[in-house]
Parts: C-alpha cells; sequence; structure tokens
C-alpha cells in the first residue's frame, strides 16, 4: 500500500503548483495533477496495449495504453514517461517523441474524481523481447493493430480504461495512426 502514501504535486486550474498531497487525497478530492502516457509501437506499426493488475485501486483489469506515469514532485513530464516505460516494461533503449501538447483530463466516477494535466509521448521499439511486463503494475500486455484496436473500442469499450480511449478521441490517434508509425520510422 506503499502506492497509497505516495505524494503527488497538485495544481490549481492555471497548472500553478498548490503542494503535495497523499495519492488517495488527491482522487477523493479531485486535485489536479501530472502524467505522461506513452504509446509505444514496434516495427510493425502495432501499439502496445497493457493490461492494469487486478491489485490496481483504479480501473483494475481494464485495457489501456502502453504505459501512464503519476509524476513524482518536481519531475517534468518526460522525466515520468522514461521512469514509467523502464518501471512497468523494463525498457530503457527507447527515445520518445512528445506528441501533441499536454492537456486537462478529467474524470468523475462514484468514489473517485480523476483530474490530470496530462503529455503524450510516442515510442517505436525494435526487438519485442526486450519489453519485460512489471507483475506488480501488469496483468498482460498485447499488440494491436490500428483496425483490431477501431474495431474493439466501437465493439466492447467496456475492456478499456475510460480515460484511455478519452484520450485516443482526443488525440485522434486512430485516424493519425499511419502518420504517426511512418514519422517514428523516420526518426528512428
Amino acid at each position: 500500500s506503499h502506492k497509497l502514501m505516495e505524494q503527488f504535486q497538485t495544481f490549481n486550474e492555471y497548472g500553478e503548483e498548490i503542494g503535495l498531497e497523499a495519492r488517495d487525497v488527491v482522487h477523493r478530492k479531485g486535485l489536479w495533477h501530472k502524467s505522461s502516457q506513452i504509446y509505444l509501437f514496434d516495427m510493425d506499426g502495432k501499439l502496445l496495449l497493457q493490461q492494469r493488475s487486478d491489485q490496481k485501486d483504479l480501473y483494475a483489469g481494464l485495457w489501456t495504453d502502453s504505459v501512464g506515469e503519476h509524476l513524482k514532485p518536481e519531475e517534468s513530464y518526460c522525466q515520468g514517461a522514461y521512469r514509467g516505460l523502464h518501471e512497468e516494461l523494463n525498457v530503457k533503449e527507447v527515445y520518445l517523441h512528445k506528441f501533441g501538447e499536454s492537456f486537462a483530463s478529467e474524470m468523475i466516477q462514484q468514489h473517485f474524481i480523476d483530474r490530470e494535466l496530462k503529455q503524450a509521448y510516442l515510442g517505436l521499439i525494435a526487438d519485442k523481447k526486450e519489453v519485460y511486463p512489471n507483475p506488480a503494475e501488469i496483468k498482460a500486455i498485447c499488440w494491436v493493430e490500428k483496425e483490431k484496436l477501431d474495431y474493439l473500442i466501437s465493439s466492447i469499450d467496456s475492456i478499456f480504461c475510460p480515460s484511455f480511449l478519452l484520450d485516443l478521441e482526443r488525440l485522434d490517434l486512430i485516424s493519425k495512426w499511419d502518420d504517426v508509425v511512418a514519422c517514428l520510422f523516420e526518426k528512428f
């Protein structure tokens, strides 16, 4: 339960720092905090999705982006993204590219309010064998092509984190998918 004791830097709606609060307080009171989202592609242009551990306090067992990482106090979006990639997937050799600008995301559920200032990143991994999911964080992973994800979202969206679906829509990732992958190949 050290996760519950985790301290988040909180912000007001203008993105100015207010102070440190415990994770559970942040989600109970709906305080703004920061996170990084990573969309990791393979050489076939497939996206890595992770299934969240059944032990998670939020969205247990649901599928989501490759990595989502709450920032530690004083950490930048970029630092948090690389740390998350390492802690959750044991991936070290990937160069991350910022995808769009940071945005505010609000998810209101029955027992918690999740208000995050988010920044998305894209990465391309040469060797999928270098991905070792951390079982404390992740139940399973899969690699999906654009058409498959599009189909799943439109037919059985209940298997996904609501925040992931919202982010996909906001980033317009499905329609930008091919361009994103082509761009990652060019930079690789």
